[in-house]
């Protein structure tokens, strides 16, 4: 047996899994569902923390196209920016779309 099985298996059985995930609904760690309740608690956390990455990021490019004085090279480096954090922002939503369609339960 290995280690990855024994974790599934012991997260199976318990019907608690004591980690808290602050700003979820699994913040008190009881977990009714199971590992698949936790996956989604995760889930729900990772895209917190990716939307408000992705906000800061398109404000660290306005902040350098702003400041960038006319300069080319900056310019060119802060729509990058700007343009990467808006496809990161795309590419969650559409990874939210297939997770809700495929595995409904899971987000």
């Amino acid at each position: 047996m290995t280690f990855l099985s024994l974790i599934i298996q012991k997260a199976y059985a318990q019907q608690t899994i004591g980690v808290p995930i602050p700003g979820t609904s699994c913040s008190d760690g009881v977990i009714d569902n199971g590992l698949s309740e936790y996956i989604g608690c995760l889930y729900e956390f990772a895209t917190y923390l990716a939307v408000g990455f992705a906000i800061i990021m398109v404000i660290w490019g306005g902040y350098k196209y702003i400041t960038s004085q006319g300069n080319p090279d900056t310019v060119m480096e802060a729509k990058e920016i700007i343009g990467g954090a808006i496809i990161g922002l795309v590419v969650l939503g559409l990874a939210y779309l297939i997770l809700s369609s495929v595995g409904g339960g899971i987000v």
